[in-house]
C-alpha cells in the first residue's frame, strides 16, 4: 500500500515536472515562432479582422445571446484579450477556459459550462471572437 501511494505521487510529479518543461520551452521559443508564424499568416489575419471589424455592429441578440450570459461579456472579452499574451500552448488554453467560464457564469454562480448547451455556447463564442480586437489569431 505504501509503496503505491509512492508510486502515485512520484507519478504525478513527473507529470508535473513534464507540463513544466513543456511550458518552460514554449515560452523560451514562442516569440520566434510566433513572429514566422504571424508574417505567414498575416494575409488570412487581415481578411479575417476584417470580416469581423465589418460586422461589429451586430448586437448580442442578432446572434442570438442570451441575456443572462450579457452580465459577463465585458468580462470574457477581457480575458480573450490576453490570448496572445499566453506563450504555450496549454496557457491558450486555459485562457480560452477562462474565457468561457467567465462568459457562462451567472450572477449566483448557479450555472456551469457542462449546463450550457451548445447553442448557447456558440452564440456567445461568436460574438467574442467578433466583439473582441485580437490583431493576430
Amino acid at each position: 500500500m505504501c509503496l503505491q501511494k509512492l508510486l502515485a505521487k512520484q507519478e504525478l510529479q513527473m507529470t508535473l515536472l513534464k507540463q513544466a518543461v513543456g511550458i518552460y520551452i514554449h515560452h523560451g521559443i514562442h516569440d520566434l515562432i510566433f513572429n514566422i508564424v504571424g508574417t505567414y499568416e498575416a494575409s488570412q489575419d487581415a481578411s479575417f479582422n476584417k470580416i469581423t471589424r465589418s460586422l461589429q455592429e451586430l448586437q448580442q441578440n442578432d446572434l442570438g445571446v442570451k441575456p443572462e450570459f450579457s452580465i459577463n461579456l465585458s468580462r470574457a472579452k477581457r480575458e480573450l484579450s490576453q490570448l496572445n499574451q499566453q506563450t504555450s500552448p496549454l496557457l491558450k488554453v486555459l485562457c480560452l477556459r477562462r474565457v468561457l467560464l467567465t462568459a457562462t457564469q451567472t450572477p449566483r454562480h448557479t450555472m456551469n459550462i457542462e449546463a450550457v448547451s451548445a447553442d448557447d455556447l456558440l452564440s456567445v463564442v461568436l460574438y467574442l471572437l467578433i466583439k473582441t480586437e485580437i490583431p493576430n489569431w
